[in-house]
């Protein structure tokens, strides 16, 4: 699965950056001063969209498309004068968490997949408001009340120009997906959530490399692997840089894990393991010779434990 921003960049061409991030930074300052009402505020009460953004599997079905050039009003809130209605639209799935504080986008736009995530950053009694977290240059994804029930919007940033593409289209919950116990511990609604979780904390886990924090790299640790890790010169200090791929759900590798890995030794509920795939390629410093060659692009899996106090944590990699 590739996910939509990394071609989106290329479309994007060679633009400023800069030039980008000053636009998206006026715009979105205006956006906070319209937002009126924090997300899950402690001790008040969820706004109306809030409460009906719940958790589970959503569908928003894209029947129209638009966007504006005007760094002066892209980054906010948009009218519907700005969009044209098309037809045959894409369906993208899409997966609220967290108490409705994080959403994944999901599906196929023509051919080209589509696969972002969002953090909840603003909730006023009309729209609900997801920064994307894994967005080359950024974007949103917008949910709010209309005559006809929730509407959904996907937004993506570009580099060098404000927007570049803009759908919204009716956002239904996906009765298909039951709440219901399942034959497993956990519901099939669930173990989507708890994955969406589980990819996030691994999103968590490659920007704490990139960033060289240590600290925040050892925390996304499970408790047992942060026990035996031997930190080598190879993982910070000979380190000029790393990079990832795409990251991609593989539930197959759970086997070999509960089979034959860290799995194996007993006292883990497979119930409570996740597995993706990604690339990862190290950049060492210069005159640096480490376990593999430098920029070399390895297709690693990533498995990740759900510790005893319900968070998701990072138990093991390799390919």
């Amino acid at each position: 699965m590739v996910v939509v921003i990394l071609g989106l960049a290329g479309l994007a061409g060679c633009d400023s950056a800069e030039d980008a991030s000053t636009s998206k930074t006026s715009g979105q300052a205006s956006v906070s001063t319209s937002s009126t009402v924090s997300a899950s505020t402690a001790g008040t009460e969820p706004s109306r969209v809030e409460s009906l953004v719940v958790d589970g599997v959503w569908g928003v079905r894209i029947d129209r498309m638009g966007g504006s050039e005007d760094p002066e009003e892209a980054f906010g809130v948009l009218p519907e004068a700005r969009y044209q209605p098309i037809e045959n639209g894409p369906t993208y799935r899409v997966v609220i968490s967290e108490q409705g504080s994080r959403a994944s986008v999901e599906g196929t736009r023509g051919t080209t997949q589509v696969a972002v995530r969002g953090r909840r950053t603003s909730t006023t009694d009309e729209q609900a408001w997801y920064e994307l977290t894994d967005a080359f240059a950024g974007g949103r994804f917008v949910v709010w009340q209309s005559t006809t029930g929730l509407q959904g919007e996907l937004t993506v940033y570009g580099s060098g120009r404000p927007i570049i593409s803009s759908e919204r289209g009716a956002l239904i919950r996906d009765t298909s997906v039951s709440s219901s116990p399942a034959t497993s511990s956990t519901s099939m609604l669930d173990q989507e959530t708890e994955t969406a979780r589980a990819e996030a904390t691994l999103r968590e886990f490659f920007q704490a490399w990139a960033a060289k924090d240590a600290t925040a790299w050892k925390a996304l640790l499970s408790e047992s692997r942060r026990k035996d890790m031997n930190i080598g010169d190879w993982t910070f200090a000979d380190l000029d840089r790393v990079e990832f791929g795409v990251v991609v759900a593989a539930p197959e590798g759970i086997h070999s894990y509960m089979t034959y890995g860290r799995g194996s030794t007993g006292g883990v509920n497979r119930d409570h393991v996740r597995c993706f795939r990604a690339t990862i390629a190290w950049y060492h410093k210069p005159g640096v010779v480490g376990p593999n060659d430098s920029g070399q692009e390895l297709p690693w899996m990533w498995f990740l434990v759900r510790d005893g106090d319900g968070n998701w944590r990072v138990d093991d990699w390799g390919v």
